[in-house]
């Protein structure tokens, strides 16, 4: 049992996850084009480790590096709209988060299917260390 704030983000961090919706899930090359054409902000929510290990997408792009926790503030915040492409390593925990907020009405957000493993795959900008 998790122990919360009782905040709308705290719930859905700690709710059983819920199914998501095929609208929700957009192709690694689509959500480069959504970002490249400012369609949407590709949301970055991978660990510090996991940047630096399998690289991150290209800053040209404009993509926002945040922790999870940090999602709800950014969005209602960040005075680019609702529309964010969710990315994690692969995929999994985006899905979950976008469902939740969809869930709860904080946002209109979307993840990619596969995540920056699919990101990768397909021969999207990256950068990485060294």
């Amino acid at each position: 049992m998790a122990i919360t704030t009782g905040t709308t983000w705290d719930i859905v961090l700690n709710a059983v996850p819920t199914r998501t919706t095929v609208e929700q899930a957009v192709s690694a090359r689509a959500a480069y084009q959504d970002a490249l054409h400012s369609r949407a902000v590709v949301v970055d929510l991978r660990p510090a480790d996991d940047r630096a290990g399998s690289g991150a997408i290209h800053p040209d792009l404009g993509a926002v590096t945040i922790e999870p926790r940090e999602l709800p503030t950014w969005l209602v915040h960040s005075g680019r709209g609702t529309d964010a492409i969710l990315l994690t390593q692969d995929g999994t925990l985006a899905a979950e988060l976008a469902a939740g907020l969809d869930a709860v009405g904080i946002a209109r957000t979307s993840y990619v299917t596969g995540g920056f493993t699919a990101w990768r795959t397909a021969g999207l900008p990256v950068i990485t260390a060294g």
